[in-house]
């Protein structure tokens, strides 16, 4: 299952990849927040979509991420550092 999360996270990452395009705002609105409020509003529905796309991608990463860890907790060495690197994105502090 947590296979099947990973191969679902990464194809909602590129749905939002897309959504992004009906979320943006033009450069020249970026400096007058009155413009971004309504460009924004005007999109209320891709806004919508990005933000439903991008949890559920979350949900299905953090998954996969714990799903990742204990298969390679179960077949590696004891105390490897493969697995916390695998689930922390090589982010070990």
């Amino acid at each position: 299952v947590w296979a099947w999360c990973g191969i679902g996270a990464g194809l909602l990452g590129l749905l939002g990849f897309f959504l992004t395009g009906g979320v943006a705002v033009d450069t020249d609105a970026l400096a007058d927040n009155q413009l971004v409020a309504e460009a924004v509003t005007d999109a209320a529905a891709w806004v919508w979509a990005y933000q439903v796309v991008t949890v559920a991608t979350a949900i299905l990463v953090a998954v996969f991420a714990a799903g990742l860890f204990r298969k390679l907790s179960q077949q590696g060495p004891a105390q490897s550092l493969c697995p916390m690197l695998a689930v922390s994105g090589g982010n070990i502090r």
